[in-house]
């Protein structure tokens, strides 16, 4: 997991070792996976027909000889002894123990030549000698393998050896002398490469900040990584940012007799170090870290003094008394800058509650905020916490709601709910309740929307005299009401209301944006007026991403139709996410899917929805989730990849009928309805499309930019024949299209009234809102899947009424748009059409027969069965193919299916 750079290099020393000598040494410290890919390139070069000589050996090993080189000629012994000469033999038997010695010890060169003669005796086909922990070689293996190897690099050979090294080293087995030599060393896996081995190895997921924590204790060495998660395991609490990781006992155990070989007096330093954020020799003389720096302990970067592995650091800084680590804070309290490490000190070394520290303690957490750490804010937090007297109730639910924020932030939900629930339980009235409830409200709101709204009014009635909070909780309950938006009218007009009066740009900006979004949903068109105040205290705004003005002013001119503007603004929200390290990218992140999506860029499309995947597996986000679901659903539905389509649907879709899944219902169903009208299913499309309008238009939507299930639904009712409800909905649709000047919407609601005019026989009506849709087109922004169905919908009617020349433009264009974007489901529904049409294609030159012929003979079909199913004769059939052969340019069946990706008929 996470090699996929180092596989790579093992699969191109492989294919070099069939041609050429070739070695390659993987370098890295004990833990880091050498062993894993090392087997990994044994079992890749069995797989690919190499004779294998490989061996392990053990640090026990290492005195006993010949050992190792038992193990290596394993595959050969003894049945190939008999074929070496008599010398030989006798020399490696005696080496091996296989025989009793007489007379004189073999001589070593006898045994070299003899292992030489074997492994280069071994097969016809390319050879893998392999070493495993070469470190641990036993000397007279290590000298005969060295021999032997240097011969054997006459011919081509891969021989791959693994250690326990910086790669600081000379080669083992001397072989720079011997061919040309490949280091690959061995760094710490990625954070997320860390997250998939912990959830497979483990079953366990962990929350952002605490897998962050991990990664950092162990350096990315996996070993390490995997033992850390196993202890924490076995605890079962969830840890607050201000918790110690643990450190398995064996493993602390192993590094704390490293430490104790050092003298005494590097015992508190060595604390010291560990302790700082960033220790310098200005802090701690050189002098007296010199005996850990001399034995690798300690490493010196510049002025800089780091240790050589942070589970050293760990067991270093455990090592010092509680008392006398309070002692050390203090000091270094008073010798730090910085005022968060020196809230962080004065913290670690207090004897118990201090007002003063906590005051501290809250302004540093505030600033780390605003640089962007969210993680070392709520370490801050939970330092105050800890730090304010149990008498203070109200200060605690306080400091408890501020921590529970920022760990909303960092992306550790679980710490906060923690969190938030020991602040209710001292039982908090009036603002400070309302406060611990409007964060309560955030997190449930994840899994229940409803009950995050439930929990929003009791807030609000708890907020009352406090018009800051006030204002804020209006905000976002008009935000989440965005599913019934003439209920959320009142709170965010009063929201605004509020704000102005308070005077707070955050407030206002947050109330400006509920106000302008909700008019946005209730058909009032883009508030420009509104978004621009807003914008312009966006810079103030400390918040999530999902709240900030450059965010929701994004998502609002998606739908608007003004692309180019909403990249702008979108692409600087993830920006800032990604700067401060906030979870609530994810945000901006889902409503970048969608905008590649419109833009036609469907591949990006996809990298953004599994990036927004992997972060919601991160942070334990089941509704980050399901819209990472559904953003590769509608992906993968425009690309026409119907199982991975429908594998994303039934996921998204297994939270149940829980309130906050309705909006992904509906989206899912807009999906489901575009695949089924894809594979010429309108019935099925019209079900699920009607559910997806009829949602949107019952809780109050008005926007026709929001309603884009609607052309589907018209389009399939007019092909099942519900003429009046295509034309009720295309009534209610365009209304309101042309009062906003919705370009999009007035381009679709052309080609439905085209295609409606053709469905009654109307040929003139028909084809004046074709032309009067392609007008629209132009005004539109990208969108160009559109385009291409209204060209296609044209194309088919105009067939219909025997226009073939210009039916066959027509969709020809349709059809190169369809490839270009990579929409595998409608290009063939565009080819298929053009096969209708009688005569040649403008590009593949075959007529209708041969086109037949041809989609069958790709699909795998025999002449024979070609035959049978078009009725012809296979004689037919043969000289059909001949001549589809010379016009497409292919000379076989293969070529063949490969010119013609679509083979549904």
């Amino acid at each position: 997991m996470g090699r996929e750079a180092e596989v790579a290099v093992l699969a191109a020393f492989l294919a070099a070792g069939r041609r050429t000598s070739q070695g390659l040494v993987l370098d890295g410290e004990a833990g880091i996976g050498k062993t894993t890919l090392f087997e990994a390139a044994v079992a890749e070069a069995r797989e690919q027909g190499f004779a294998v000589f490989s061996c392990r050996p053990a640090g026990a090993e290492a005195a006993f000889s010949f050992a190792a080189l038992a193990d290596l000629l394993r595959p050969v012994l003894p049945e190939r002894l008999e074929r070496l000469p008599l010398p030989q033999r006798r020399a490696l038997s005696a080496a091996l123990l296989l025989e009793e010695v007489e007379g004189s010890a073999p001589e070593e060169r006898a045994i070299a030549f003899a292992v030489f003669q074997l492994l280069r005796e071994a097969g016809g086909g390319p050879l893998l000698v392999a070493v495993d922990d070469v470190q641990w070689l036993d000397a007279p293996s290590a000298s005969v393998l060295a021999f032997a190897l240097r011969r054997l690099a006459e011919a081509p050979v891969a021989i791959l050896v693994a250690r326990r090294s910086d790669g600081s080293e000379a080669a083992p087995l001397e072989l720079q002398r011997a061919l040309p030599l490949e280091r690959l060393a061995l760094g710490p896996l990625s954070l997320g490469a860390l997250q998939r081995l912990l959830q497979a190895r483990l079953g366990s997921t962990f929350p952002r900040p605490i897998l962050r924590r991990i990664h950092e204790h162990s350096g990315g060495n996996p070993f390490f990584a995997l033992e850390v998660a196993r202890a924490m395991q076995v605890r079962h609490t969830v840890l607050s940012s201000a918790d110690e990781l643990p450190v398995p006992h064996d493993l602390e155990r192993l590094l704390a007799e490293r430490l104790e070989r050092l003298p005494a007096k590097t015992k508190e330093p060595l604390a010291a170090v560990a302790a700082l954020a960033e220790p310098t020799l200005a802090l701690i003389p050189e002098e007296i870290l010199e005996p850990a720096l001399a034995d690798g302990v300690l490493v010196l970067e510049g002025d800089r003094v780091r240790f050589a592995h942070p589970l050293l650091a760990a067991v270093a800084y455990r090592r010092l008394a509680p008392r006398a680590r309070r002692g050390l804070h203090r000091r270094l309290g008073e010798l730090v800058a910085d005022p968060e490490q020196r809230a962080r000190h004065h913290a670690l070394g207090a004897d118990g509650p201090d007002p003063e520290i906590a005051a501290m303690l809250d302004a540093a957490a505030e600033q780390a905020h605003a640089r962007g750490a969210p993680e070392a804010a709520a370490d801050l937090a939970e330092r105050a916490i800890q730090l304010t007297g149990p008498a203070d109730r109200q200060a605690v639910a306080l400091r408890r709601t501020t921590a529970a924020g920022y760990h909303l932030v960092a992306g550790d939900d679980r710490r906060a709910r923690a969190l938030l629930e020991d602040a209710l339980a001292d039982d908090p009235v009036g603002p400070a309740r309302a406060r611990v409830l409007q964060q309560l409200a955030e997190i449930e709101g994840e899994t229940d929307v409803e009950l995050g709204i439930a929990i929003l009014r009791e807030a609000l009635e708890n907020a009352r005299g406090d018009d800051a909070l006030e204002a804020k909780i209006l905000a976002l309950l008009a935000n989440w009401l965005h599913n019934a938006p003439r209920e959320a009218d009142p709170y965010a007009r009063s929201a605004v209301e509020i704000a102005e009066r308070v005077g707070d740009p955050v407030l206002l900006a947050g109330a400006l944006c509920s106000l302008a979004t909700n008019e946005f949903w209730l058909g009032r068109g883009l508030r420009l007026e509104l978004w621009e105040r807003a914008l312009e205290l966006d810079a103030k705004c400390e918040v999530t991403q999902t709240l900030r003005p450059v965010t929701q002013f994004g998502w609002v001119n998606l739908w608007a139709g003004d692309l180019d503007r909403s990249r702008v603004l979108l692409e600087r929200a993830r920006q800032i996410g990604y700067e401060r390290g906030d979870s609530t990218v994810s945000a901006p992140l889902f409503y970048s899917c969608l905008l590649e999506l419109l833009t036609g860029n469907w591949q990006r499309g996809l990298e953004l929805a599994r990036e927004l995947s992997a972060l919601a597996a991160q942070n334990e986000r089941p509704n980050e989730a399901v819209a990472g679901l559904y953003a590769e659903l509608v992906l993968q539905a425009h690309l026409g990849n119907e199982s991975e389509a429908r594998r994303c649907a039934a996921e998204a879709l297994i939270p149940g009928e829980r309130a906050w899944v309705s909006n992904v219902i509906r989206g899912t169903n807009f999906a489901l309805s575009l695949l089924e009208l894809s594979l010429d299913r309108p019935a099925k499309a019209l079900e699920h499309a009607r559910r997806a309008t009829a949602a949107d238009r019952e809780r109050g939507v008005e926007e026709p930019g929001m309603l884009f299930s609607f052309p589907i639904e018209i389009e399939a009712a007019i092909a099942v024949g519900e003429w009046e409800e295509a034309e009720e909905l295309l009534d209610w649709v365009e209304q309101r299209a042309v009062r906003l000047d919705r370009e999009w919407a007035l381009a679709c609601t052309a080609r439905c009234r085209g295609l409606l005019a053709a469905a009654r026989g109307d040929e003139v009506g028909a084809a004046a809102c074709f032309e009067r849709a392609l007008a629209e087109h132009d005004r539109v922004q990208y969108r160009r899947f559109e385009l291409a169905r209204t060209l296609l919908a044209q194309g088919e009617t105009l067939r219909r009424y025997k226009k073939r020349r210009a039916a066959r433009e027509a969709i020809g264009s349709a059809r190169d748009l369809f490839e270009e974007l990579g929409a595998q489901l409608w290009a063939a529904k565009a080819r298929r059409e053009l096969a209708r049409i009688a005569g040649r294609t403008r590009t593949d030159g075959l007529t209708e027969t041969e086109h037949r012929v041809a989609a069958l003979v790709a699909t795998g079909k025999s002449n024979k069965q070609v035959a049978n199913e078009l009725f012809v004769t296979v004689h037919t059939v043969e000289s059909n193919l001949t001549r589809i052969y010379e016009k497409l340019g292919v000379r076989s069946r293969t070529e063949l299916a490969r010119r013609l990706p679509d083979t549904k008929l």
